[in-house]
C-alpha cells in the first residue's frame, strides 16, 4: 500500500492520482482517525501520512466501528473531489458513489451470485453453501436453488430424491394423491426443521461431511431447509423462483409451503410471476385451492388480464386447465383477451392455449360455440406453414376432437403430414393423433359412390365389401353412443378425395403397425379399435400383428381394452374365434370389473365370429338380478338377443331380462332395439314356449312396416335380373309374423332370397354364421322357404354391366337355375289363384345337421 501511495505522490498532476487514496480508504480501516486537513496538501504528504498512521496505530480492522469507517471514507472522497489544482480529476465526468453498509453488502451479494452461477456440479453448490451459507441472502439462496435446478435437468426422480434427502420426498400418505391436506403438509413441514433449533428462525446451514460428498445422499438438504425457513420473508420474485425450482426438483413439501406466502403477496405479483407460480403448482399436480381461488378473484375482479402477454395468457389458461380448477367465466375472459391479439401469438403459445381450452371446454353438440372455435382458423394457418412440430400437431388435433370443434380444413392439413414427421411421434402422441382422426370420422369408411364410365376389374369386389353392416350401436342416457361411430360431418365435408384420404390414412396405419411390438397392451387394443371400421386394406395385417403381440398378455389388458379388442376383431370380421374365446374367458374371470356395455360387446362379438363364450355366459347367468339395473335399455335388448342367437336360454336370466325390459318406457328403445325385441319375442314363442315369457306389446314394432334400408349393388343387380325374368318380388321386405327383414320376397311362392355377403358367414369361411342360421330357422318355421345366394357363387356370374342397370345373360341364367332347383319358378308359372290356393306355403327346408353342429 505504501509503495502504491508513494508512486502516486511522485507523479503529481496525473488524472488517476485519486485512485490509490480511494483504494487505501477501502482497504485500510486504520485511517478512521484522519481528518480532512490531514489529507490536504501535496500527494506525497498524503501518502506519507497514510503510511505513518497505518504503521503507528496497527489496530485490528474488525475492531473499528462501521460508522466511523463510513464517515472517514466520505471525508476522504470529499478531499479527493476538491478543486485543488494538484488533482486534475474531472469530477463531473465520473459519477459519485456513496459508500454505505447496504451498498457493500449488495456488492458482496452480487459477487457471491456470480460465483454461484459459475458452479458446474451440485457438489460445488453444496460445498459453497456449507462454507458461506451463513452469509447468503435471499438472492444468493435463490441463485443456488436455481443453479441446482439447471444442473439436475433430465435427472431421474430417484436420483433427485436422494440428492435432497427423504424429508423432501413426498410423504408416504401423499404419494399418488392430488388432494390438498393442510394438516398433513404442516406435519411434514416440521421434518424440514434442523434438530435442536425451533422452526422459522435463523438460518439453517449444513455441514458437508465426507460421506455426503461421496455418495450425494441428502447433499442439498441444508440448502433446502434454509430456503424453507426464509419463505415467509422472501420477495415475490424470489418466492416464485423458489416454487418454480421446487417443481422442477419434485420437492413437493417445499412447493406446498410456498402457497401461503404466495397468497399473501398475490396482489403484488406481476403477470409473469403470477402465471409462473400457477404453472409450478399445475405441473407438479399439487392442489393449491386457496391460491387458485385468490388468483381467480384477481383475474376476474380486476383488469389485470389486459396486461398479460400471449405467453402469460397461455400459461395461465394451461395451469387452470391441468389443475382441474375449471371456471367457464375465467376461460371466456382469457379467450376474449387472446382473440383480440391472436396475431401476436407464437405457434407454441397458440398450441398451449388451444390444448388447454380444448381440455376445459365442455363437449357435445350443444357446445359448438365454445371459446375454442375462433382458434381453429389460426391453428390451421400455422399448421399449413409448418410452424408446429408433430407432437404439438397431435395434441392440437386431440384438443379439437375432444371439444367437438372439428374443422375439415385443419384435419385435411393434418393428413398432409409426411411419414418422416409421423415417425417422430412417440407412442402416446401417435395414439392421440389416431384418436383425433377416429373422433373426426376419418377412420370410418363409407360406401363409395358409383364410378363414372366403364367399371374397372375390381369394382365387383368393392361392391361386395360395401355390404358389411354398420357398427354396433348402444344408446346411453345422453343419446346414442356408437362403439365405432360412422363418418361425421367433419370427414364428409373434407375437400380431399376419398383416394387421397385413404392414402394418408394408410400411411398413418403403416406407422402404427410398425410400433405394435413396442406398445403397451392397452395401446395395441386401442389401435385395433380405431382402425377396425376404416375398411383399409392393411387392417387385417394390423389385426394379425396385434393378435400375435397381445395374445400372451391378455391378462394385462384393462376391462375396457378387453371389450375394445373383441369388438375390433368382430367389426373388421377377421378370423379371430380362438382369440375372442380367450378374451371372453379373461372377462369371465374379471366380470366384476367389466362395464355393462363391455359385457354386451364381447357377447355380440363372440356370436358374430363363432367364438366359444360359454364361460362368460355362465358368469352372466350367475349375476344377481339387481346387477341388471345398471344396464341401459339398448344393452338389455342386445344381451337378450345375443343369448337367443347363441341358442342359450338360461331361465332365471331370461326372466330377469324380460322383466327389466317390460318395465322400461317404450321411448327408451330405438327402432333397431325394437326390431331385436320382436325377434326375441319370436324366439321365446317358437323355441322356449315353456318359459311363458312375452315382451310387452307396446315395445314391438308394427307388423306391416317395411324396412327402409339402402340395398347393396349386388342386391340391385339381382332384382333387375328377376324383373327381366318376369318374376314378381319385393325388396327389403319385413316378414310380419317374425319381424325379420329379408332381401327379396317372392310372395307368390313364399320364397325368400337372401343375398348373403361375407358377413353372413364365419370370417374367411363358407360356413353360415350364427345369426344367419337363427334367421333361417325362424323363417322356415313361419312357412317360408329360404334360398341363399352366397357371394362366392354370384360373383362368378355377375358382370360389370349388371351393376349399371343391365341384366346379363349369365346372371339371369344362374338365378333361373337356382329358383328351379327350389321349385319357385313352378309356382310362379302356375299363377296365383283368386282364392289363394296357389299361395299355400311350401314344406320348410330342414336345417342340415352340419349347420346345426356349427352352433
Amino acid at each position: 500500500m505504501l509503495r502504491l501511495a508513494r508512486s502516486a505522490g511522485a507523479a503529481p498532476r496525473v488524472h488517476h492520482t485519486r485512485r490509490p487514496y480511494i483504494a487505501c480508504a477501502r482497504a485500510w480501516p486504520h485511517v478512521a482517525g484522519l481528518t480532512t486537513r490531514q489529507l490536504t496538501g501535496d500527494p506525497g504528504h498524503i501518502g506519507t501520512t497514510l503510511g505513518r498512521v497505518a504503521l503507528g496505530k496497527g489496530q485490528d480492522a474488525r475492531a473499528i466501528h462501521t460508522n466511523a469507517f463510513v464517515q472517514d471514507a466520505k471525508e476522504t472522497n470529499a478531499a479527493l473531489n476538491s478543486s485543488d489544482a494538484t488533482l486534475h480529476v474531472p469530477v463531473a465526468k465520473r459519477p459519485r458513489r456513496k459508500w454505505s453498509t447496504s451498498s457493500v453488502k449488495v456488492d458482496l451479494s452480487k459477487k457471491r451470485t456470480e460465483r454461484i452461477r459459475a458452479l458446474s456440479t451440485t457438489e460445488d453448490v453444496a460445498r459453497l453453501h456449507a462454507q458461506l451459507g451463513h452469509s447468503f441472502d435471499d438472492f444468493n439462496l435463490i441463485a443456488a436453488w436455481t443453479q441446482v435446478g439447471s444442473l439436475t435437468a433430465g435427472w431421474r426422480p430417484e436420483r433427485i430424491r436422494g440428492l435432497l434427502g427423504p424429508n423432501l420426498a413426498p410423504p408416504p400418505e401423499r404419494r399418488g394423491s392430488n388432494q390438498y391436506d393442510p394438516a398433513a403438509t404442516a406435519a411434514h413441514a416440521a421434518t424440514l426443521t434442523p434438530p435442536g433449533r425451533p422452526s422459522g428462525g435463523g438460518s439453517a446451514v449444513g455441514t458437508l461431511g465426507p460421506s455426503s460428498a461421496h455418495d450425494g445422499s441428502a447433499l442439498l438438504a441444508p440448502l433446502a431447509r434454509q430456503i424453507y425457513d426464509r419463505l415467509p420473508h422472501m420477495s415475490p420474485r424470489a418466492l416464485t423462483n423458489a416454487a418454480h425450482v421446487a417443481m422442477k426438483l419434485s420437492a413437493r413439501p417445499l412447493l406446498e409451503a410456498t402457497e401461503a406466502p404466495l397468497i399473501a403477496l398475490a396482489h403484488t405479483l406481476p403477470p409473469r410471476l403470477l402465471s409462473e407460480a400457477l404453472g409450478a403448482f399445475a405441473s407438479s399436480r399439487v392442489q393449491a385451492p386457496a391460491f387458485y381461488d385468490r388468483a381467480k378473484s384477481l383475474l376476474l375482479g380486476t383488469d389485470v388480464l389486459s396486461s398479460f402477454n400471449p405467453h402469460e395468457l397461455a400459461l395461465t389458461c394451461s395451469s387452470f386447465s391441468r389443475s382441474g380448477n375449471l371456471c367457464a367465466q375465467l376461460f371466456a375472459a382469457i379467450s376474449h383477451h387472446a382473440a383480440v391479439r391472436v396475431e401476436e401469438f407464437p405457434a407454441k403459445d397458440l398450441a398451449v392455449l388451444t390444448i388447454s381450452l380444448g381440455a376445459a371446454c365442455p363437449t357435445g353438440p350443444s357446445h359448438k360455440n365454445a371459446p375454442l372455435d375462433w382458434l381453429v382458423q389460426s391453428a390451421t394457418v400455422q399448421l399449413e406453414k409448418g410452424a408446429f412440430d408433430p407432437r404439438t400437431s397431435s395434441k392440437l388435433a386431440a384438443a379439437f376432437a375432444r371439444s367437438g370443434t372439428m374443422d375439415p380444413s385443419f384435419f385435411d392439413a393434418l393428413l398432409g403430414l409426411r411419414r418422416a414427421r409421423l415417425e417422430m411421434l412417440d407412442d402416446q402422441a401417435l395414439c392421440e393423433l389416431i384418436l383425433a382422426f377416429s373422433k373426426a370420422g376419418y377412420l370410418h369408411g363409407v360406401p363409395r359412390p358409383p364410378l363414372p364410365g366403364a367399371p374397372v376389374a375390381g369394382e365387383i369386389a368393392r361392391s361386395r365389401r360395401t355390404e358389411r353392416k354398420g357398427p354396433l350401436q348402444l344408446t346411453d342416457r345422453k343419446g346414442t353412443i356408437t362403439a365405432g361411430s360412422r363418418r361425421t360431418s367433419c370427414a364428409l365435408a373434407s375437400r380431399l378425395s376419398l383416394a387421397t384420404q385413404e392414402l394418408a390414412l394408410a400411411r398413418l396405419l403403416s406407422v402404427a403397425q410398425g410400433r405394435v411390438p413396442s406398445l403397451k397392451p392397452d395401446e395395441m387394443a386401442f389401435l385395433a379399435w380405431a382402425f377396425a371400421p376404416s375398411k383399409l386394406s392393411q387392417v387385417p395385417a394390423l389385426l394379425e400383428g396385434v393378435q400375435l403381440a397381445v395374445r400372451p398378455r391378455l391378462r394385462e389388458l384393462s376391462s375396457q381394452a378387453l371389450s375394445m379388442l373383441g369388438w375390433a376383431h368382430a367389426v373388421a370380421y377377421v378370423p379371430s374365434a380362438p382369440l375372442l374365446g380367450e378374451i371372453a374367458d379373461v372377462a369371465a374371470s374379471r366380470l366384476g370389473e367389466m362395464q355393462p356395455q363391455g359385457i354386451v360387446m364381447l357377447l355380440w362379438a363372440s356370436a358374430l365370429v363363432g367364438a366359444d363364450a360359454s364361460k362368460l355366459i355362465g358368469k352372466v347367468e350367475a349375476m344377481p338380478e339387481s346387477a341388471l339395473n345398471s344396464f341401459l335399455p339398448a344393452s338389455l335388448t342386445m344381451m337378450a338377443w345375443t343369448l337367443i342367437v347363441n341358442r342359450t336360454y338360461p331361465p332365471r336370466l331370461l326372466r330377469a331380462l324380460v322383466a327389466r325390459i317390460n318395465t322400461t318406457p317404450a321411448g327408451a328403445f330405438s327402432r333397431y332395439s325394437r326390431m331385436q325385441l320382436y325377434q326375441l319375442q319370436t324366439a321365446l314363442e317358437l323355441e322356449v314356449p315353456g318359459l311363458e315369457l312375452a315382451v310387452r306389446a307396446e315395445l314391438l314394432p308394427p307388423h306391416s312396416a317395411n324396412v327402409v334400408v339402402e340395398s347393396s349393388a349386388t342386391h340391385g343387380a339381382i332384382s333387375r335380373a328377376l324383373s327381366a325374368l318376369g318374376i314378381g318380388h319385393t325388396n327389403e321386405h319385413l316378414v310380419p309374423s317374425v319381424a325379420y327383414p329379408v332381401d327379396i320376397a317372392l310372395d307368390a311362392s313364399r320364397h325368400v332370397l337372401q343375398v348373403n355377403g361375407p358377413m353372413h358367414y364365419l370370417p374367411d369361411s363358407q360356413q353360415p354364421g350364427r345369426k344367419m342360421l337363427f334367421v333361417r330357422r325362424h323363417l322356415e318355421r313361419a312357412g317360408w322357404c329360404v334360398v341363399d345366394i352366397p357371394f362366392w357363387e354370384v360373383d362368378t356370374h355377375l358382370q360389370p354391366t349388371d351393376l349399371h342397370g343391365h341384366a346379363s345373360k349369365q346372371l339371369k341364367g344362374y338365378l333361373q337355375r337356382l329358383l328351379e332347383e327350389h321349385g319357385a319358378l313352378q309356382v310362379a308359372a302356375d299363377g296365383a289363384a283368386a282364392d289363394g290356393s296357389a299361395l299355400l306355403p311350401l314344406k320348410p327346408r330342414a336345417v342340415p345337421s352340419r349347420e346345426i353342429a356349427n352352433l
